[in-house]
C-alpha cells in the first residue's frame, strides 16, 4: 500500500470518519491494472479502508467478513485527486465498517465489512 494514496484531511467524530485523500497516479499497481488506461484495483481500495483504520488505531486487522462490496464506477487515478472516504466504524465486540468513496457527488465504491 506504500504510496497508493495520500490523506489530505481527516476528521473523526465518534463512529463517523470523513477522510479526503488522493490516489497516486504513478503507483506501480497501475502498470498491471492497466497500462493503457489505469483503473484503481478493487482489492487496493478495499485494503486502503483497512489500512486507514489500522493506522488510526495503531493495530493490525484481519477482514472476517464482507457482506457487501460494490464498485459502482471506475476510479481513474488521474481523476482521483480529491476522494471523499466516508466511514461508519462501530467498535463494539467486532469492528463493523461501512465505507463509501465519492468523487464529487458520484459514488465509486462501497463496502460493509467486519474486521477482527
Amino acid at each position: 500500500m506504500d504510496a497508493f494514496y495520500t490523506i489530505n484531511t481527516k476528521e473523526i467524530t465518534g463512529n463517523n470518519w470523513n477522510i479526503n485523500l488522493s490516489l497516486n497516479a504513478d503507483h506501480p499497481v497501475y502498470q498491471g491494472h492497466f497500462p493503457e488506461k489505469a483503473i484503481a484495483p478493487g482489492v487496493m481500495l478495499t485494503e486502503m479502508v483497512k489500512n486507514i483504520i489500522e493506522d488510526e488505531w495503531q493495530t493490525k486487522l484481519k477482514m472476517k467478513a464482507a457482506r457487501n462490496i460494490k464498485f459502482l464506477n471506475m476510479m481513474l487515478p488521474e481523476e482521483a485527486s480529491s476522494v471523499d472516504l466516508i466511514l461508519d466504524v462501530d467498535r463494539e465486540e467486532e469492528i463493523k465498517v461501512k465505507a463509501e468513496a465519492k468523487i464529487g457527488e458520484d459514488t465509486y465504491f462501497k463496502i460493509s465489512a467486519t474486521f477482527e
